[in-house]
């Protein structure tokens, strides 16, 4: 008898209770966290055939059989004093706003830049980019790029200076910096980028769409003006920590 355990999302603010699967027990890209001291994942010794690997484990691991999982605790075993130590493509990250779009009010799908993405073993489940993501979610971000800040709001008709001088690309200003995120990056789910054209510096019609399909694809209102709410979630999905 086999078990699996793929892709769930497990969340608690407490829980206590033992389950003992009869066969191997094969444990894929999960996301166990809780909110209590305790640890998210304790397997017990009555059933020791794990196979555990792409999870991020909020404290708790096996002592054989695992890789490429992210640990955001340690539970009080995992220490060299019992024989434990971090398998291959193993890490401990207690920052989960690097890994998490917005982890405090239940997103938890990869940030852009997130350790997580690219970090997996193949494990028979479907996955983009050079390797799967590690955890619930694989992620569109094949390509993460640098941390976007927009130091002010923008709107349809917005001209960055450096257009004038020509040197948008050595210069960039928020305009240009909006457009090569938006062409950068696909809407989730499809093929495609926000933006389609390369970027000008000017906030024109296509900037303009771009927007409003980036704000629909991230629950904002969809009006095309870039303000704080849509500046504040293009900074927590692309590495921006706050």
């Amino acid at each position: 008898m086999f078990s699996f355990l793929l892709n769930p999302l497990l969340l608690a603010d407490y829980y206590e209770g033992n389950t003992y699967p009869l066969g191997p027990f094969y444990i894929y890209n999960n996301v166990m966290m809780t909110n209590d001291s305790a640890v998210a994942f304790t397997p017990d010794s009555r059933t020791p055939n794990y196979t555990v690997k792409n999870n991020i484990i909020d404290g708790g691991s096996t002592q054989n059989n695992r890789s490429n999982n992210i640990y955001t605790t340690l539970a009080w075993y995992q220490d060299a004093r019992y024989n434990w130590s971090l398998a291959s493509g193993e890490f401990l990250e207690t920052n989960l706003s690097r890994i998490f779009v917005d982890h405090a009010n239940g997103d938890y799908r990869l940030r852009q830049g997130s350790p997580a993405i690219d970090s997996g073993t193949y494990v028979g489940l479907p996955y983009s980019g050079s390797a799967p993501d590690i955890g619930v979610y694989e992620s569109d971000h094949t390509s993460p790029t640098t941390c976007l800040i927009l130091t002010k709001s923008l709107k349809y008709g917005t001209k960055d200076a450096c257009r004038a001088a020509g040197n948008c690309a050595i210069k960039p200003g928020n305009v240009y910096n909006l457009q090569k995120y938006l062409n950068e990056n696909k809407i989730p789910g499809t093929t495609t980028n926000y933006l389609s054209a390369p970027p000008t510096g000017y906030f024109g019609i296509l900037t303009f769409n771009a927007v409003r399909k980036f704000q629909k694809a991230n629950g904002l209102p969809s009006t095309g003006y870039v303000g704080p709410m849509t500046i504040n979630k293009q900074k927590s999905l692309t590495g921006c920590i706050q």
